[in-house]
């Protein structure tokens, strides 16, 4: 999976860094849950299920504009605004996703 993927995006908020510009974040909506792609793992670890998830996805703190981290598989919305929040704290939305 790449973070960059042509996802939907149902969020959107800043976060303020000291010396820099703020840190874009995006909340992305999936069709499936990613799965781990080891073959050593059971299937049900190691390949994508189906299902509702979201994904957090910020830009690279040196390249504004590069969404290259993500942190997937998040159950609902509320929980990846919550995650946001709580790696970001005072981050601000710009566009608040609804389910």
């Amino acid at each position: 999976m790449s973070p960059d993927a042509d996802l939907p995006v149902v969020a959107e908020a800043e976060w303020p860094r000291e010396g820099g510009p703020p840190l874009r974040i995006r909340l992305l909506s999936s069709a499936a849950y990613f799965g781990a792609g080891d073959f050593e793992d059971a299937a049900d670890i190691a390949e994508d299920q189906p299902g509702q998830a979201y994904i957090v996805s910020y830009e690279s703190a040196d390249r504004p504009g590069v969404f290259d981290h993500a942190i997937a598989n998040v159950a609902s919305i509320d929980a990846a605004m919550a995650l946001v929040e709580e790696k970001f704290p005072g981050a601000r939305w710009l566009r608040k996703g609804a389910d």
